[in-house]
């Protein structure tokens, strides 16, 4: 298991970013905390990897190419994932037969911003939560297919919570995520094809790679302020005050969600899969419970 984090005191409300502070150049930010934050990543999978077995790559996504996932039209899924590259390749005018370009761009796309927070997120998250939760990036085919970036998973009871879609920035860009995220709660819930679950867990627990159905989806926003002012803290041994307090931003936006999405006014369609997915957002909810405890916790250890 991961080393235990603990922050001591309580959280110095005037070291958080304030409203109408100097804007931050948050590309120089990037270009300077890019590759620590890479590093960081990659040790996030190390640890993952080093408690499950392999079974993420070393940007912390799921391994989905890896033989464990022995579907038949796998193939398929291949061809899949390269068609999307190649139609991005064209929309930003690459050639795609230029020999190198596709790795190329592969290189240049994990180095955009959206894919910086994708991965600030995800390590935040495990820095504080990693003992109680897995936290891993989707493959690159549910990326492309599903629309959800990362999954967690609860280790108390083996149970997929959720699956995140990300959004950097606010007001407009949230209300991208909405309608997206709506869509997928009227067919039922996330469908993870490339999914992992925890089972035997009274025997220590063994990860089992498998697809998933009905997960519920929610969508974490983070600014590009904070972005910029977390990058420093994450290759530190110990999560930070601004990534604490970012986290339970994004608790308060979860519940929030609960009530926007999974409300029971808001429920409309009543299918089968609809009604499995409203089970799995139970279960999400207490494990939410427990994630607030932990995060309090660490704030006031």
């Amino acid at each position: 298991m991961m080393q235990e984090f603990k922050i001591v005191g309580k959280i110095d409300l005037a070291q958080l970013p304030k409203k109408g502070e100097a804007k931050v150049d948050t590309s120089a930010a990037l270009r300077k905390y890019e590759q620590p934050l890479n590093e960081a990543v990659e040790r996030m999978a190390d640890e993952i990897n080093n408690e499950f077995g392999h079974i993420v790559d070393s940007q912390a996504k799921i391994a989905w190419l890896d033989e464990a996932y022995d579907y038949s039209n796998k193939e398929r899924d291949k061809t899949q994932v390269a068609d999307c590259e190649a139609y991005f390749m064209r929309k930003e005018g690459k050639d795609i037969n230029q020999p190198g370009v596709l790795e190329a761009w592969r290189k240049e796309r994990e180095s955009t911003i959206g894919v910086l927070n994708e991965k600030a997120i995800a390590l935040v998250l495990h820095r504080i939560l990693g003992e109680d939760f897995l936290v891993v990036r989707t493959s690159d085919y549910d990326d492309y297919t599903s629309k959800v970036d990362n999954l967690i998973i609860d280790k108390k009871t083996g149970a997929v919570i959720c699956g995140f879609d990300y959004v950097l920035g606010e007001g407009n860009n949230s209300a991208g995520k909405e309608i997206k995220i709506q869509k997928i709660i009227d067919k039922g819930g996330a469908d993870i094809k490339y999914g992992l679950g925890i089972r035997n867990i009274s025997a220590g627990g063994e990860i089992h790679r498998q697809a998933l159905k009905n997960t519920p989806a929610f969508y974490l926003a983070m600014s590009k302020k904070d972005l910029a002012d977390v990058l420093p803290d994450l290759d530190k041994a110990e999560p930070s005050i601004k990534e604490l307090a970012i986290v339970k931003n994004m608790i308060v936006s979860l519940e929030q969600q609960l009530i926007d999405f999974y409300g029971p006014d808001k429920i409309n369609n009543h299918s089968f899969e609809v009604k499995k997915l409203l089970t799995n957002v139970k279960a999400f909810t207490d494990s939410l419970n427990r994630i607030k405890d932990i995060v309090n916790r660490k704030i006031y250890e």
